[in-house]
């Protein structure tokens, strides 16, 4: 026989999808500490859920001592139930923590080709830190470079041509660290 699969008695009586959110705290900016981000207001716990029948909510308060993390999206935790191919749209709420840390790194390639776009990224460099600044006081730069594969047809690999491309060119290498991750843009 072909068994067949039944709904709970809920879902055949009033078919509509639920929604409960299992841990929703109140949005909070940590600050940053060296070791993680810290909250320094309360939070509200709230557990509810909401079908086309019935909706029910509860909450509860926690001082910070307790839990000290910065809450950057809300809710944490979600249940549903959902009808088969059936779409549910859930709201989220998301606040960045303050100073959150930001490592930008750029790996550049220096081929002679990519000059003009290498003296634009120099003249937008400190345009950029100087933004970065402005959402996060925690933030690091550092910058690579490649020159071409060492392989044709990227690069002639007659000898001559290897050790000098051209006039203002260097020889291909695969990766060079030119300034590692640091606070210090002005470099």
């Amino acid at each position: 026989g072909n068994p067949r699969v039944q709904c709970e008695e809920s879902y055949i009586v009033d078919p509509g999808n639920e929604f409960r959110a299992i841990e929703q705290r109140k949005l909070s900016k940590g600050k940053y500490s060296g070791s993680g981000y810290y909250a320094n207001s309360t939070y509200t716990a709230t557990s509810s859920s909401s079908s086309s029948s019935s909706s029910s909510s509860s909450s509860s308060s926690s001082s910070s001592s307790s839990h000290h993390e910065a809450v950057q999206i809300s809710p944490q935790r979600v249940s549903l139930k959902l009808r088969i191919n059936e779409a549910f749209r859930i709201t989220v709420d998301y606040a960045q923590a303050e100073d959150y840390p930001v490592d930008l790194y750029y790996l550049m390639d220096l081929s002679y080709s990519m000059r003009d776009d290498k003296e634009k990224l120099s003249s937008l460099g400190d345009v950029l830190a100087k933004r970065m600044q402005n959402i996060t006081r925690n933030f690091r730069l550092g910058f690579g470079s490649f020159v071409d594969k060492v392989a044709m047809p990227y690069v002639s690999t007659a000898p001559i041509r290897l050790k000098k491309p051209c006039d203002q060119c260097e020889s291909p290498y695969g990766f060079r660290n030119h300034m590692k991750l640091t606070t210090d843009t002005a470099k």
